[in-house]
């Protein structure tokens, strides 16, 4: 009881919060979308999540505020119209899809995502929405970061932090176990992804945000977030990390944060990397002597669940073996290939291979499509914007080339990230009034012609 009246109390603080100023529910928003609360509030305290209440909420007084300044949310409609199609090639494969009972569940829960990422698009129309939306993820994975680097110190595997940070004992390399940070998804993969994302974004903001205590706050996320995915002794988390690291720090051009990230991984990592950390490494190597030089388990099971989503795409090559389709046909699939014995359900570990496997050709153009607008969107903003929204539209460029690094090793098991990242993509776009035209009248002549002066604008909007 003292849980959910603290929990009463922060949503009432939150409204008059929201209230007073509406961009803040952005951040609000996305905070909630990477640490889950809604949905672990439910689970454990059997109360309805507020998900997609909240991103109405948000939506509707993000686009009321920005409204009496003469922003529109001008990205609304192009978001519709691709969660729209998307939902069309979900519903194109039912007739022919291997699993028809999993289709439909798959399209309501996809509705249900899509409604809180327009409520997102909604919400960033300024960019001060857009920078506390960013400010919202980067928060998110320092809370979870830092509890899961608090759970490593403490060796309390146990103990869950109310689900914030979950740890399975499962298996490391060959028969060794040992516990992987998982957070409140429950895969040490997908945490792992998720927190690339948030070490993107809060390394933009902490070589570009000229406030110190907010540069301090990014730069920390930064360390933390780093630790973390190797907390989860993901794989392709760490590719995905490594080239998050070396493309974002070339792509923002401070070249002196080269030799500061390589002293500190020359340290951190023997430091914080967990038991089998190393021997997990070890067995990439070995694929330079081919699948038959490996023995561990997982690597193989890699390596047949890629192979046997390409072999559905081609036996299915239109649309797909359907929605959700993929764990169902695996074990077919796999016993034709004699690549691992076990052939239990699976998925295909690979979002660009699982989506040609259950939405054919149709679901790769149309997510195709998406990537395409996303990057157009992205810079658009970073070439027109105010200097602010311009430069996080970089960190989102960066954000989902980490994200989409680890897609190449990890299925689409969490979309309403992916279309987080989307929204704030598309949403982006809306802050270009900011630099072209002063609607609130806030602007003098050295503001507009000005770096500093346009630095000084964004300020005063966000």
């Amino acid at each position: 009881m003292v849980i959910l009246s603290l929990l009463a109390v922060a949503a009432i603080v939150g409204a008059f919060v929201l209230l007073g100023r509406p961009a803040f529910g952005a951040g609000l928003l996305t905070f909630c979308l990477f640490t889950r609360l809604p949905e672990i509030a439910e689970s454990r305290f059997h109360v309805p999540t507020i998900t997609v209440p909240l991103a109405i909420a948000v939506g509707v007084l993000g686009v009321s505020a920005a409204a009496k300044r003469g922003y529109a949310p001008t990205a609304v409609p192009l978001t519709l119209v691709l969660l729209g199609t998307r939902a069309a090639v979900m519903l194109l494969g039912w007739p022919a899809a291997l699993n028809q009972a999993e289709v439909m569940p798959a399209v309501l829960e996809f509705v249900r995502d899509g409604a809180v990422i327009v409520g997102l698009v909604a919400a960033v129309c300024t960019p001060g929405a857009l920078k506390s939306a960013v400010y919202g993820v980067i928060t998110a994975g320092l809370l979870l970061g830092g509890i899961a680097c608090l759970q490593f110190a403490r060796g309390d595997y146990h103990n869950t932090y109310m689900e914030l940070a979950k740890a399975p004992l499962v298996g490391v390399v060959g028969t060794t176990q040992g516990n992987r940070a998982a957070g409140p998804l429950g895969d040490p993969n997908f945490f792992a992804q998720s927190m690339v994302v948030v070490v993107a974004l809060a390394l933009e903001r902490a070589f570009r945000e000229p406030r110190r205590l907010l540069r301090t706050l990014a730069l920390v996320t930064v360390g933390v977030g780093s630790i973390t995915v190797l907390l989860t002794l993901s794989r392709g988390g760490l590719i995905a990390l490594a080239a998050v690291l070396v493309v974002g720090v070339a792509w923002f051009r401070s070249w002196a944060a080269v030799g500061v990230m390589a002293l500190a991984a020359i340290v951190a990592v023997p430091v914080f990397a967990p038991s089998g950390f190393f021997a997990r490494l070890d067995e990439l190597g070995q694929l330079r002597g081919g699948t038959t030089a490996v023995d561990d388990p997982a690597v193989l099971g890699r390596f047949s669940e890629m192979r046997s989503a390409y072999d559905m795409f081609v036996d299915h090559p239109l649309v797909g073996i359907g929605t959700n389709g993929f764990p169902a046909a695996y074990p077919e699939y796999a016993s034709r290939l004699g690549v691992e014995n076990d052939a239990n359900d699976r998925n295909a570990h690979s979002l660009f291979l699982q989506q040609a496997a259950e939405t054919g050709a149709i679901g790769l153009v149309q997510l195709g499509a998406v990537l395409a607008l996303m990057w157009v969107a992205v810079r658009r903003t970073a070439r027109r914007a105010d200097p602010v929204s311009a430069s996080i539209a970089e960190g989102l460029t960066v954000a989902c080339f980490g994200f989409l690094t680890a897609g190449l090793f990890l299925h689409l098991a969490y979309p309403r990230l992916f279309w987080c990242l989307v929204g704030l993509c598309l949403a982006s776009r809306q802050t270009i009034l900011t630099h072209e035209e002063d609607p609130a009248g806030t602007a003098g002549p050295s503001d507009k012609t000005s770096s500093t002066g346009r630095w000084a604008l964004a300020e005063r909007i966000g």
